[in-house]
């Protein structure tokens, strides 16, 4: 009697696990009702598509991803920090693709690491001063191609700062 209890709990259990096991696969792979076939329109579907076609011209080339701007080289500018006050900083900026790092040296104290991307003319980077648990996290925009502006918010330490900067290449 145990033996026939646990055999049809099993086949219970078994048979409700493969119904919805085959639901999820139809309802998956069900056809979408907004599909459109192309043997189902009208001659007035393909008038007012090529009507369209002259009219507004949509380009259907794919996606394809630019080339970063290049912002290797050496950097140099000024800052303004909130709480010290203006100084210069100094970058040196490898990059491959669209990801850089690199070192930089300001003249309020403070050198490091830095490492970041670049995408169109957002350039984000995070940098690391020796001799701290300190960050800054840098939100800059290349305003040419040999000027970033932004600015610059201190993380990770028990003050709050930040400021902003504006660099040039060529330095």
């Amino acid at each position: 009697m145990f033996r026939k209890t646990c055999a049809a709990i099993l086949a219970v259990s078994l048979a409700s696990f493969t119904i919805a096991r085959v639901s999820g696969l139809v309802a998956r792979y069900r056809p979408d009702p907004a599909v459109a076939w192309a043997q189902d329109s009208t001659q007035a579907d393909n008038d007012a598509a090529q009507s369209d076609s002259v009219d507004n011209f949509i380009e259907s080339e794919p996606d394809q991803k630019s080339t970063p701007p290049n912002v290797g080289g050496a950097w140099c500018g000024s800052l303004e920090d909130n709480q010290l006050g203006s100084g210069t900083i100094s970058m040196n900026i490898l990059q491959k693709g669209s990801k850089i790092r690199g070192s930089w040296t300001d003249d309020l104290g403070a050198s490091g690491t830095l490492k970041g991307k670049v995408r169109g003319d957002a350039v984000v980077v995070t940098l690391k001063p020796r001799g701290t648990n300190c960050r800054y996290h840098v939100n800059g925009t290349l305003v040419s191609p040999t000027e970033i502006t932004g600015n610059y918010s201190i993380f990770g330490c028990h003050i709050a700062d930040g400021g902003n900067f504006d660099i040039n290449s060529g330095c």
